[in-house]
């Protein structure tokens, strides 16, 4: 009881302008805001990730001007990682991660927004689409990024049973995957030729990133909306091909490998196609086949850093974490379930995180 009025303390001098005693109480003091108001109601979680260790720790309703307080355990400085989440209009919104409690020398603000539902598959503007392409002896496996735009204040979700976004691939697209992005694993597939998910969609850029395999032969790249900038890029070494639809740069290296690339800028709908010429033999293909893939998955980690995703600051891991326990908490997940996905998780967390 002694610790909350203290934080409650600490709420009421943050409203009024006076510093918080950080080094006394150990308060994660904060602010919830909805778009660029306060928020009025909702409840802050603590969270807690560490090698032993990953869950819920402390809640507390928001208080006035959406302020709250929350303690963080002392002498858990190095290993852990906190974060606080708030849900606003059945969508979840996290914090940055705190690696060190006593950095902790300013207002931790939780920004969300209102909910507002769309139509099944309501188009967003596309300003970035880049395809990795890689020949395989059965056809090709394409690394597929686009970066979408909610212009709006308000983020996207589903209208009843529909999609928050979908875009058709090329024909015969199978092995179906969702990469590190902003998209929600779960509520995301493969479905009558289209990537849908009814991942909701926040404010500002959100980066989608799929991977499928098409079988050999032409490759029809279907782009349903106005694309700012299309790139079509070739791992080297790689059969030769001719592209309709954009047109041939200069190629680029990322992490010592070469891709030949095709371009295109201001694109309306159309379909781009690639017309593969001479292939490699077997014998060819082997030597770098299993690591090709992996290769370009290391350089699109760079990609979307570069890019500036939401996710590198919250850490999409934590975020998962966070998932994991509100599904163990709601029954959607059996124990056995929930420990092996938890160990999954916190034996991916890089190094320095754990």
């Amino acid at each position: 009881m002694i610790v909350r009025l203290v934080l409650l303390a600490t709420v009421w001098f943050v409203g009024a302008g006076v510093e918080p005693l950080h080094a006394q109480t150990r308060a994660l003091a904060g602010q919830v805001m909805v778009g660029s108001a306060p928020a009025d109601t909702g409840t802050v979680i603590l969270h807690r990730v560490s090698p032993d260790f990953a869950g819920e720790v402390d809640s507390l309703p928001v208080g006035p001007e959406g302020r709250f307080a929350l303690p963080i355990p002392v002498g858990t400085e190095g290993s852990d990682v906190f974060f606080a989440s708030v849900r606003v209009d059945g969508v979840l919104y996290f914090g940055s991660a705190i690696h060190d409690p006593a950095e902790v020398d300013s207002v931790y603000t939780i920004q969300a927004y209102a909910g507002l539902p769309v139509p099944e598959g309501g188009a967003l503007p596309i300003r970035v689409r880049n395809l990795f392409v890689e020949a395989s002896d059965s056809g090709w496996t394409v690394t597929d990024l686009f970066e979408v735009s909610n212009q709006s204040t308000f983020t996207l979700v589903p209208a009843g049973e529909g999609d928050t976004w979908s875009h058709a691939l090329p024909q015969g697209a199978s092995g179906f995957r969702v990469g590190q992005s902003d998209l929600t694993p779960d509520r995301t597939r493969l479905e009558g030729g289209r990537v849908r998910t009814t991942t909701p969609v926040v404010p500002g850029e959100s980066i989608y990133l799929v991977q499928y395999h098409v079988p050999e032969g032409p490759l029809s790249i279907p782009s349903e909306t106005p694309t700012d900038r299309f790139e079509l890029l070739f791992r080297e070494p790689g059969p030769e091909v001719s592209v309709t639809g954009l047109a041939a740069i200069e190629p680029v290296e990322v992490d010592g490998t070469t891709y030949r690339r095709f371009a295109g800028n201001n694109l309306p709908p159309t379909v781009v196609r690639a017309e593969p010429g001479t292939r490699w033999n077997a014998t060819t293909l082997i030597p770098w086949l299993g690591a090709g893939l992996a290769l370009v998955l290391a350089a699109l980690g760079g990609w979307v850093a570069l890019r500036g995703s939401r996710q590198r600051d919250r850490g999409p891991i934590l975020v998962q974490v966070a998932r994991l326990d509100e599904d163990m908490a709601s029954g959607r997940l059996t124990a056995e379930e929930y420990e092996q996905r938890r160990r999954r998780l916190l034996g991916s967390l890089p190094r320095g995180h754990r």
